[in-house]
């Protein structure tokens, strides 16, 4: 029966496609391949995995329906080594607790959580005392070392002219000294206020590029230097914490390869060199910290979530792999979904499969690094087929 699924001995090879015509005569191409055995023909699971072809067809609505989801192969490392539980933690180089150092009243909130935020911007107003009372200090100190700097230019004068007393222009001097110091040690103060404000008010800003990710600040609130107000995160760049047993200890040290994986993201991985091995035993857990620096741009992997980090051993390698929520079996060969282009039309292809680890299946033949496969939905496909086969079934 031309379109069905079959599979003979070892060997599998499409039959070819179907050719119709409609009511008025005019050709169309059915793109349904069939697998069927071809007499005479001696292959290795190999080659007839190779040989293995068909079209499977799916409208627009239930390729949405069925949430099928693409991905491309990638490289991903293999090689042993060994594996232990690991956390993403936030790199604490990448948070700031924005905070009030001084008693005040939050006048203004600029910041909500969620927003992205510039090293600069203002993120709340306080109003105090304290910076109040500073900045008239340092105007009236400002006022003296005016008045200062006057009468010792005047002493000096006096004394150049001969009618003056040293021992007024030494007085004078010191007037001018001590203003001086005031003037500085107010400025001092003011500037830890930060730029801008003026009177009582003072801005708090942000110090990093990064997002609102807690706001504890609400207008009209007295808050001071205990309480942390707002606290701006950068996950563009993360910490991979992994707790080494005793056991394993001396398979890891600084620049060894290692490789992340969640069971939250299947079918992702992350992969870099450790960059710090702690000295110390943790007496809390009995394991070896240890830490990869993980660049994380898109914000995929988020702090707090659990996974496996895997210590490759220095003779590591790369493989071609896919998701194994990817793979599919046809007649016992293993297949995976491609699609072909046009919309809601699927490839079925062969492959060659070799370990499996990490939620993924190393591919040795049928497909290359960037092909693009269906990672979710293969169960839809599948269906498809077989009410392909049962509908041309009756129609014989």
């Amino acid at each position: 029966m031309n379109g069905r699924v079959a599979i003979a001995g070892a060997g599998i090879v499409l039959i070819g496609a179907l050719v119709a015509c409609d009511d008025e005569g005019r050709a169309h191409r059915k793109s349904r391949g069939a697998f069927a055995h071809e007499e005479g023909m001696q292959e290795t699971n190999d080659d007839h995995a190779r040989s293995v072809e068909s079209i499977v067809h799916i409208t627009k609505a239930a390729v949405e329906r069925s949430d099928i989801r693409l991905e491309e192969a990638r490289e991903t490392p293999v090689g042993g080594g060994v594996r232990v539980p690991a956390e993403v933690r936030p790199d604490p180089d990448r948070e700031a607790h924005v905070a009030s150092i001084v008693e005040g009243q939050i006048t203004e909130v600029c910041g909500s959580v969620g927003d992205q935020v510039k090293a600069g911007d203002i993120l709340a107003v306080v109003s105090s005392v304290t910076v109040g009372e500073t900045r008239a200090a340092m105007s009236e100190a400002q006022a003296a070392l005016s008045v200062a700097q006057s009468n010792f230019d005047r002493q000096q004068e006096l004394v150049k002219e001969g009618i003056g007393a040293q021992r007024n222009l030494i007085e004078a001097e010191g007037a001018l000294r001590t203003a001086r110091a005031r003037v500085a040690g107010l400025r001092d103060r003011t500037r830890v206020y930060g730029p801008g404000g003026s009177g009582a008010r003072t801005l708090l800003r942000s110090t990093i590029d990064g997002q609102v990710d807690e706001r504890h600040a609400t207008v009209g609130e007295v808050v001071g230097p205990q309480k942390t107000l707002i606290l701006i995160v950068d996950t563009s760049s993360d910490w991979v914490v992994g707790a080494v047993y005793p056991k394993d200890i001396e398979a890891v040290e600084p620049g060894v390869n290692v490789s992340f994986t969640s069971p939250d993201l299947p079918g992702k991985s992350w992969q870099g060199p450790l960059d710090w091995v702690s000295p110390m035993i943790d007496q809390n857990t009995r394991t070896l910290p240890v830490r990869f620096v993980l660049q994380n741009p898109e914000a995929t992997l988020r702090p707090g979530l659990f996974g496996t980090l895997q210590v490759l051993r220095r003779d590591w390698s790369r493989v071609v792999s896919i998701a194994d929520s990817g793979l599919g079996e046809i007649n016992g060969a293993r297949v995976v979904f491609v699609p072909t282009g046009e919309a809601g039309e699927f490839e079925i292809r062969p492959l060659t499969t070799g370990q499996h680890a990490d939620g993924r299946v190393e591919i040795l033949d049928g497909l290359a690094t960037g092909d693009r496969y269906v990672a979710e939905g293969v169960f839809v496909l599948k269906s498809q087929l077989l009410r392909d086969e049962f509908r041309e079934g009756h129609a014989h």
